[in-house]
C-alpha cells in the first residue's frame, strides 16, 4: 500500500509524515526521496536489499522503478513518501507511475501568504523544523516582502495546486488543508484514518509527534511592511 504526500515546502508535508508514522504503527515513512540528490537513501537500500549507490542511481535516472519495487516491501502496511510539485519536471514518467498505483494525499495551504512568511523566517533564522520545542525565534518586524514578489509567488502556488488537481483528480486522490490539521495531530490522524479507511490498518488514536510550531505570531507582527501587502493575506484556495 503506497501513499505519497504531495505538497510544497512550508505546507505541512513533514508534519503529516510524522502523524502517519505515529497513528499507523508499522508504517514505513520515507522523506523527500524524489528531490534532487534523494532522501532516506540508507533506509531505501535496506528495505530494497540493495546498495546505497544503486538507490542513488535509480532515484536519479529511474525513480519510478524504485517506487514500483516497494510493492514487495511492507505490503501489509503503508509505504509513504513526500514529493513537492517541483521535485520532478511535469513530463516526468514518475507522475504517471504515481497516477497508476499510489494514493495521493495533497496537502494544501488555503492562504499562500503564510507559506511565504514561514519560508522567510526559516531562511532568516536557519531554523526549518522545531523538533524539541526549545527554539525561541525573534519574529517581530523581521520580514520584508515586496508586493510584486508576493503576488508572483501566490500565483505560482495556485498554479501548482491546480496542476496537481488536474493531474490526479480522476485517480486515488485526496486533499488535506493545512489550516484544518495544523493545531491538532489527533485531528490530522482522524482525517487520515478516513482517507485510508479501506486499507483497514491498525490505528493508534494517541498520536504523539516530535514537531512544534515555529511561527506563533500574527503576520502583522512579523512582516515589517505588512501594511503594504496586507491585502494579499487571505485565503485563495
Amino acid at each position: 500500500m503506497k501513499l505519497v504526500i504531495l505538497s510544497s515546502g512550508r505546507c505541512g508535508g513533514r508534519y503529516v509524515s510524522h502523524v502517519i508514522r505515529s497513528a499507523f504503527p508499522g508504517s514505513c515513512v520515507f522523506g523527500e526521496i524524489f528531490r534532487k540528490g534523494g532522501d532516506s537513501i540508507a533506509t531505501l537500500a535496506t528495505k530494497l536489499q540493495t546498495t546505497e549507490d544503486e538507490v542513488k542511481t535509480q532515484l536519479a535516472q529511474h525513480p519510478q522503478t524504485i517506487w514500483r519495487n516497494l510493492d514487495s516491501v511492507n505490503n501489509s502496511n503503508i509505504n509513504a513518501a513526500r514529493i513537492f510539485y517541483y521535485h520532478r519536471k511535469r513530463n516526468s514518467e514518475l507522475w504517471e507511475t504515481l497516477r497508476e498505483d499510489t494514493r495521493i494525499v495533497h496537502v494544501i495551504r488555503r492562504n499562500p501568504f503564510n507559506i511565504l512568511v514561514s519560508r522567510k523566517i526559516a531562511e532568516k533564522t536557519g531554523v526549518w523544523e522545531n523538533s524539541k520545542n526549545t527554539i525561541n525565534i525573534p519574529h517581530f518586524n523581521t520580514v520584508v516582502m515586496q508586493p510584486d514578489y508576493v503576488k508572483q509567488e501566490i500565483r505560482k502556488y495556485i498554479s501548482d495546486v491546480e496542476w496537481a488537481r488536474d493531474k490526479f483528480i480522476k485517480n486515488d486522490y485526496h486533499e488535506l488543508y493545512f489550516e484544518e490539521i495544523c493545531y491538532s495531530a489527533k485531528t490530522c490522524a482522524t482525517m487520515l484514518r478516513e482517507i485510508l479507511s479501506d486499507w483497514e490498518l491498525p490505528f493508534n488514536p494517541e498520536v504523539t509527534i516530535g514537531l512544534q510550531r515555529i511561527k506563533n505570531s500574527g503576520n502583522f507582527e512579523i512582516v515589517k511592511n505588512y501594511a503594504d501587502i496586507a491585502y494579499l493575506d487571505h485565503r485563495f484556495l
